[in-house]
């Protein structure tokens, strides 16, 4: 193990949290110092989603009167079909059918791990792991 590169990553890390503290102070200082202009930007925003609702809902109450898809002004209606279901029925169909099936793999590792079932490989595999706090001394 090179001593040079933990060093490295030790100084890199250090940095990184000076950087990030700098960076906090200077974003609160930005937003103490810009405090009317984000209030009327986000007073704003909320106003865009109040008039956005009014309108959408205008259309659907339109659009159920005279099934008409184009209205005024560019605003559109798009009608998507939704499929409502019993999910045990749709599994059973799914396994008859042999189809529209998924493994949910985290699910089947962990009773394979406990059940290892003889077609399952089980290979250990390292993984190198650095401390937060590097300590240079050995």
């Amino acid at each position: 193990m090179e001593k040079l590169n933990l060093i490295e990553l030790k100084v890199l890390r250090t940095e990184k949290e000076e950087l990030d503290t700098k960076y906090n102070e200077l974003y609160d200082k930005f937003k103490e110092d810009n405090k009317e202009l984000m209030d009327k930007r986000n007073y704003n925003k909320d106003k865009i989603d109040v008039v956005d609702t009014k309108i959408r809902t205008e259309a659907l109450s339109e659009y159920e009167i005279n099934k008409e898809k184009a209205l005024e002004f560019g605003v559109g209606i798009r009608v998507t079909t939704k499929l409502n279901y019993d999910s045990k029925i749709a599994y059973d169909w799914a396994l008859e059918h042999k189809m529209a099936l998924q493994l949910d793999k985290k699910s089947f590792e962990k009773i394979a791990k406990e059940t290892k079932p003889e077609f399952v490989e089980f290979k250990e595999t390292p993984t190198a792991t650095i401390p937060t706090n590097i300590s240079l001394e050995e």
